[in-house]
């Protein structure tokens, strides 16, 4: 049982979902932001420099988050 701990402290702080709550988030995981519709709405609100219209695209997909990245980032396209 320890030696599962000691491996997931080596790797959970690698993932994404880790580095987005921790606030550990850089350009470099710009890929894996849009792979899900809250992980590109949260990489394009908390990064500065984000480009917005891919994150919007990949938010979109889905009515829920498209409708809080038209309300929560003030770049977003609207028409969109």
């Amino acid at each position: 049982m320890i030696s599962k701990i000691r491996e997931d402290a080596v790797i959970v702080p690698k993932t994404f979902g880790y580095k987005i709550t921790k606030g550990l988030l850089t350009l470099s995981d710009e890929e894996e932001a849009c792979t899900k519709f809250k992980w590109a709405y949260e990489f394009a609100l908390k990064i500065p420099g984000a480009d917005i219209e891919t994150y919007q695209e990949a938010a979109c997909k889905d009515s829920y988050w498209a409708y809080r990245f038209a309300w929560g980032i003030p770049a977003a396209d609207i028409e969109k």
